[in-house]
């Protein structure tokens, strides 16, 4: 990811702050955005890394255990705002709540066509104060710095055949070859 982008764990969150709820663009001196806005699971807790089997024994996937626990009304995730950086005085303030509106559903289509467009964090650098702009953050990678510029420790760096079976060994077991990030 650091190949792309400098800022491989951020994303532009200013397009919410573009536009009155009507369509009408703001102008771009006028727009308010936090420094950064974190979602915190409250289902996260849920799931463990064992495997859940139904009484044929098969395994039953984690996006059917999350449709089968959860109803109408329950909240998903909390959101909440940095009002500045933190070394900056900011503080987290709670801004909204998710909650399920209808039941959960799967999607062959939606896994196969649905597509979110993310834009670098540069984006919102236009809607910052000048000294957010310049404050380091630890998700301000440089390439060439080897402090920043290394793979988290558990993914085999030494050996492609390693990380190439852990790739698939991932995929196979989970659908998904960071889940080595997620434990």
């Amino acid at each position: 990811m650091l190949e792309a982008n400098v800022h491989p764990f951020a994303l532009r969150i200013g397009h919410v702050g573009e536009m009155y709820t009507d369509g009408t663009q703001i102008n771009s001196s006028a727009v308010k955005i936090p420094y950064e806005v974190r979602f915190t699971s409250k289902i996260s807790n849920e799931f463990d890394s064992a495997k859940e089997f139904d009484s044929e024994g098969n395994q039953i996937m984690w996006y059917d255990q999350l449709k089968d626990a959860h109803e109408l009304g329950d909240t998903i995730y909390e959101v909440h705002a940095l009002t500045a950086p933190e070394a900056l005085g900011g503080e987290l303030v709670k801004i909204a709540d998710i909650n399920l509106m209808t039941e959960l559903h799967t999607s062959r289509w939606a896994d196969e066509n649905l597509y979110f467009r993310h834009k670098g964090l540069y984006w919102d650098f236009r809607y910052w104060p000048k000294d957010w702009r310049h404050h380091e953050r630890a998700w301000n990678f440089h390439m060439m710095n080897p402090k920043t510029d290394t793979v988290p420790a558990g993914w085999p760096t030494d050996d492609d055949e390693k990380a190439k079976a852990m790739y698939e060994d991932q995929v196979a077991n989970y659908g998904c070859p960071f889940a080595w990030l997620l434990q």
